[in-house]
């Protein structure tokens, strides 16, 4: 696993301007963005849970077309309908809650002991698909 320098309480107090720096505003970060919201339209999921919102791109986009979406964070800053840590997602959600899971750039962050709960739990939120 990568040690991207970055803690569950580092990630809990960054600022928001951490999330509108020069990388989001670059061509691939916006086509992974954009590529993220294709692939889950396709999926056609009834409702949506957004496992670290980020700068919410994925999450405002779905929610203009329509979608039912709700977002956990560990940063309150980022105003997500859920502030928590993903390490305790069982904590928050129920079994088969929603019909699809999101989880991007998220699990890189999380101690590697850690990371076979959050593929359990991840899998366990969602009914039909689970997207990483």
């Amino acid at each position: 696993m990568v040690d991207t320098g970055r803690t569950t309480e580092g990630e809990s107090n960054l600022n928001r301007s951490s999330y509108y720096n020069e990388h989001y505003f670059e061509a691939k970060q916006l086509y992974s963005l954009s590529a993220q919201i294709n692939c889950i339209y396709n999926l056609k999921p009834t409702n949506i849970l957004e496992v670290g919102k980020g700068n919410g791109f994925v999450s405002d986009f779905l929610r203009k077309a329509g979608y039912s979406v709700t977002t956990f964070d560990i940063n309150p800053s980022l105003n997500p309908d859920i502030i928590g840590d993903v390490t305790e997602l069982d904590k928050y959600f129920s079994n088969d809650e929603f019909s699809l899971v999101t989880c991007s750039e998220v699990l890189e962050h999380i101690p590697f002991k850690n990371f076979q709960k959050v593929l359990a739990d991840l899998s366990n939120i969602s009914k039909e698909h689970v997207f990483l």
